[in-house]
């Protein structure tokens, strides 16, 4: 029997089900379900309720996974970094020595002086360290040419350790769920298989309505290696070619900031639903068009704020209410950039701050208020390549709240606060839900976590399917648009601008 074949999704095996099956799967892609299960077996009972060996298993695959597709660095900035302590050690009891060495010449680069724990990984990358991230780029050259593919030793380690690997009532539970779910399942396509898209696609193995059936970029190999590491059928080296694919039914459009608009008409062009990576666009009569064509198609369309459909956020405005009425919104969103060559920091590409992590914060400003901005109030700091490295802004509602906002490449924050009447609701990590969850007047609130990305995947495909209509649609990218571009004007002109 042959081997080429991918298991692409968990449905609720138990360990030994999944093992019975290596005659017919690839290694890799059994791995692969086995960190599927779980990750969300962990999501569910922590990871301190995790046995050893199945810390392993999860923490083998954080490595494998993250330094292949971004590097050492990738990996310690990841959520994946929640694993760090257990990297190495995991990475020797599979017998992956060579790996275990340069992950642990890695975590040294850091300069760590303590165990490791994600504090520390979290204090070490926060530094701005020339040394640190030469020595990390060293690790990462020498990873990829010596620490060899490590997923058949991981699944012998799986095999040998099969009676503390167990799934149990979870997975049967998962069984149960997934065989209750319709059958019909839309065929996605990727356009642009960059970095996001491959967050995209980590927990896409569990949707039940729909798959990922082909990959586009204009670079062959990075299409076909892409479609390799999710197990996707085909792959093209240009985005016209998926899109004539008639087994295409929906695109994600992931290619840089100002190629959304004119991809997004191209494959509305080719009859094809659109899920558009966010921000759409700083220009508001784009959106018109856009989503002027998906209606004449009969098509949808739909912005890709994945953090809108997290249980996180629908926890938060369940919560609102009980702050009484809004007196002001605070929000966050910045990290250091580091590289000098990016897509983020390329004007003709629409890069900046603003557009790339201020967009989730107007988001999340309008989501509280439930309305749109009335005035806007913007100030930016331009970084060499003449886009916004930080900007700063005020939007004022019709109710008189104020929304401050505060966004960049150079430092690092992620939050949303509302000041209420009669008390605070804060969210320590949003848009994200890596660093931190809700409190109510000071007092955690337990979230259940869930993948925001396949969960938006999911919304657009069961309205594709006529199961429920797109969570955003063309009222709420409008709306993002109108006041992204309104921010940059008063920025540049140095006054308020009014959006009535």
């Amino acid at each position: 029997m042959s081997v080429d074949k991918w298991l692409d999704a968990y449905e609720g095996q138990t360990t030994d089900e999944l093992i019975a099956l290596e005659s017919g799967y690839r290694a890799d892609s059994l791995v692969l379900v086995f960190e599927q299960a779980l990750m969300t077996k962990a999501v569910c009972d922590g990871v301190g309720g995790l046995t050893e060996e199945e810390r392993v298993v999860l923490a083998v695959e954080a490595v494998e996974r993250e330094v292949n597709n971004g590097g050492f660095d990738q990996l310690f900035t990841d959520a994946s970094k929640a694993l760090a302590p257990y990297f190495v050690d995991s990475l020797d009891a599979i017998g992956a020595g060579e790996a275990a060495r340069l992950t642990r010449q890695a975590i040294d680069a850091l300069g760590i002086d303590g165990p490791v724990t994600v504090e520390a990984v979290d204090r070490a990358m926060e530094r701005d360290s020339e040394a640190r991230d030469d020595a990390l780029a060293e690790c990462d050259d020498r990873y990829y040419e010596h620490a060899g593919d490590l997923a058949d030793p991981l699944f012998a380690y799986i095999k040998a350790n099969r009676a503390r690997i167990t799934l149990g009532a979870w997975g049967r539970a998962v069984r149960s769920e997934r065989r209750s779910m319709p059958s019909e399942k839309v065929r996605w396509g990727i356009l642009g298989p960059g970095g996001i898209a491959n967050r995209l696609l980590r927990d896409a193995g569990r949707a039940a309505n729909f798959g990922v059936v082909a990959a586009g970029s204009r670079n062959l190999d990075r299409a076909t290696e892409f479609a390799a590491r999710f197990g996707i059928a085909r792959a093209y080296g240009s985005y016209e070619q998926l899109l004539t694919d008639p087994e295409v039914d929906a695109v994600y459009v992931g290619v840089p900031n100002s190629l959304h608009h004119p991809i997004t008409m191209m494959a509305l062009a080719a009859g094809k639903h659109v899920l558009c990576e966010k921000p759409y666009t700083r220009h508001p009569e784009q959106v018109v068009e856009a989503f002027d064509a998906a209606d004449r198609a009969g098509l949808l369309l739909m912005e890709a704020f994945m953090w809108r459909h997290s249980p996180q956020t629908r926890r938060f405005m369940e919560l609102l209410p009980e702050v009484g009425e809004v007196q002001a919104i605070r929000s966050t969103f910045s990290f250091e950039l580091t590289a000098t060559a990016d897509v983020r920091l390329d004007s003709a590409l629409d890069g900046g701050s603003l557009m790339d992590v201020g967009c989730y914060t107007i988001s999340g400003s309008r989501l509280v208020a439930g309305a749109e901005p009335v005035r806007v109030l913007g100030e930016q700091a331009l970084g060499q390549s003449g886009v916004d490295t930080r900007f700063s802004g005020l939007l004022r509602f019709p109710s008189g709240v104020v929304a401050e906002l505060a966004v960049g490449f150079t430092s690092e924050a992620r939050s949303l606060e509302v000041v209420g009447a009669s008390g605070t609701l804060l969210s320590r990590d949003p848009w994200q839900g890596e660093l931190g969850g809700i409190e109510l007047n000071g007092v955690a609130v337990p979230v259940a976590a869930d993948d925001a990305y396949r969960l938006e995947m999911e919304n657009l495909s069961a309205a594709i399917l006529g199961h429920g209509a797109p969570l955003l649609g063309r009222a709420d990218a409008l709306g993002q648009a109108r006041t992204v571009e309104a921010l940059y004007r008063s920025a540049e002109s140095g006054l308020a601008i009014s959006l009535k």
